[in-house]
């Protein structure tokens, strides 16, 4: 019984080392190295992991050469078994201001290894709420927006279908 017991205590210490001890610079260089090839470059990026949590300020997200959003602070916490990311103050991009009422507040995404397959997303902006889930395994996306009254009259909010707790939802494949 003792030996479960120290063998609990090591594999414990362990994780808690691996999480605190984690080259998360070079973890995120080789990120950024896998989103080029979906043509995803994050540039202007300050790297600040002097903690367990990496932090991010003051980035540019690129996609096919076009500048699609901006970002003031990201933190992003990888644990293995529980994984988020948060950025916060989010402006679209200048190659796509006709979406400017799209700004986030916050935006966060989670990932456990308990639901493996789901990444559950959550986000706050001019637009109203924004809650869902992308299935990895499935390729698909569920979100529920709660808008605001003035985002209501926007013609972006045409992509989301009426439900009916006064959301409007959105179920899509990449």
């Amino acid at each position: 019984m003792r030996f479960i017991w120290s063998f609990l205590i090591f594999l414990i210490s362990f994780y808690i080392m691996l999480v605190i001890f984690l080259p998360r610079e070079r973890a995120w260089y080789f990120a950024e190295i896998f989103l080029e090839k979906y043509n995803i470059v994050i540039t202007d990026e300050q790297v600040n992991s002097f903690t367990p949590i990496l932090e991010l300020s003051n980035g540019k997200i690129d996609y096919s050469g076009m500048e699609v959003a901006k970002f003031e602070t990201s933190s992003i916490f990888p644990a293995f078994f529980y994984n988020s990311i948060n950025i916060y103050n989010i402006k679209v991009g200048k190659d796509f201001q006709q979406f400017r009422e799209l700004d986030f507040n916050k935006l966060s995404a989670e990932y456990s290894v308990g639901q493996y397959q789901k990444v559950f997303v959550f986000g706050e902006g001019s637009f109203g709420e924004i809650k869902g889930r992308i299935n990895i395994l499935d390729r698909t996306i569920d979100l529920l927006l709660i808008p605001t009254e003035n985002f209501k009259k926007n013609s972006l909010i045409g992509m989301f279908k009426k439900h009916d707790n006064g959301g409007y939802i959105y179920n899509g494949k990449f």
